[in-house]
């Protein structure tokens, strides 16, 4: 815990995180290692044990339309301190374990949108306008993707944790203090433990 507390001060001191950030990262790390040993208990021997998202990256054409969206609809906390000119930072649940959403701006529209509608094969639409008295509506096409979660472990270990990814035969990708993988349909997990703030996404 000792070393934790130092590297998070650092962090604080070199304006890697906020006063802000500083406090709830040690007031949710308190409690975890109090309950260390039931958390350590309680995780799969050949995995971990998740407690927590961390952020959710959300990549979007304007990300400043998504921030002002989820900031004056659904509450969250827009960071102006954060925003770098290409991405926002939204905290959001109680202020102790809270999560982050990550509006993000891209500028290739011709990357394809996994989410978007797929087409309707030729001649349906005309079938069914005709069937529905040429009233059918067509969903507007998607525009923004989730395109990585970030997930809080337990007794997060850098070197057990790339151990256990590559003993399950994936292929970590380090990012910080944390590793990247790709689950069974291609998405793209985040594995981390209490001392990456979402700065370090």
């Amino acid at each position: 815990m000792e070393s934790f507390i130092a590297k998070l001060l650092k962090d604080f001191e070199d304006g890697k995180v906020s006063r802000r950030q500083m406090i709830q990262t040690i007031a949710i790390a308190a409690s975890v290692f109090a309950g260390g040993e039931e958390a350590a208990n309680a995780a799969p021997s050949s995995g971990f044990k998740t407690i927590a998202v961390n952020h959710i990256s959300y990549s979007c054409p304007d990300y400043t339309i998504a921030r002002d969206f989820y900031a004056a609809l659904m509450g969250m906390e827009s960071l102006p301190e954060k925003d770098s000119g290409g991405q926002a930072y939204l905290a959001f649940g109680p202020r102790e374990g809270g999560a982050w959403l990550l509006p993000r701006g891209y500028q290739d529209t011709s990357r394809p949108n996994p989410l978007a509608a797929p087409a309707p094969p030729a001649g349906a639409a005309a079938g069914a306008r005709g069937a529905a008295g040429g009233a059918q509506q067509q969903r507007p096409p998607v525009k923004a993707v989730i395109d990585h979660i970030a997930y809080t472990v337990a007794n997060f270990d850098k070197v057990r944790a790339e151990k256990v990814l590559k003993d399950w035969g994936l292929a970590p990708r380090a990012d910080g203090d944390s590793f990247h993988v790709k689950d069974p349909f291609g998405f793209d997990v985040q594995i981390a433990g209490f001392g990456m703030g979402a700065y370090g996404s």
